[in-house]
């Protein structure tokens, strides 16, 4: 399948998205440690743009990092001054989190 970021074609497999993915979340994360919020914020888009094309469905292993992403978009436009868009964001982090709660594979045994 064709992804693109952007409208850019990117040229990769879909096994390789997930791959894609953190490696953009981990480099938003170096922009945000040096506190450049809009860079980090550009990343974050892009990995947003990559999760808009998927089937959520077939990724239940890498929600959690879909999840990471949304808070961290939320946190950016929270420093960078827009609070309305942080607070979607946020919302939408939450929502996926519950979701996510509620997947047997997430679920912890109890030990007695």
């Amino acid at each position: 399948m064709k992804w693109s970021l952007f409208n850019k074609p990117l040229d990769i497999d879909i096994s390789e998205v997930p791959v894609v993915l953190f490696e953009l979340h981990e480099n938003s994360l170096l922009f945000m440690d040096s506190e450049e919020w809009d860079r980090a914020l550009l990343l974050l888009q892009k990995a947003q743009s990559l999760i808009e094309q998927l089937n959520i469905e077939n990724f239940k292993r890498d929600r959690l990092i879909i999840v990471i992403i949304f808070h961290n978009t939320a946190l950016c436009h929270q420093m960078l001054g827009s609070l309305e868009e942080a607070a979607i964001f946020l919302e939408t982090a939450v929502l996926n989190l519950e979701i996510l709660s509620l997947l047997p594979e997430f679920q912890q045994v109890e030990v007695k």
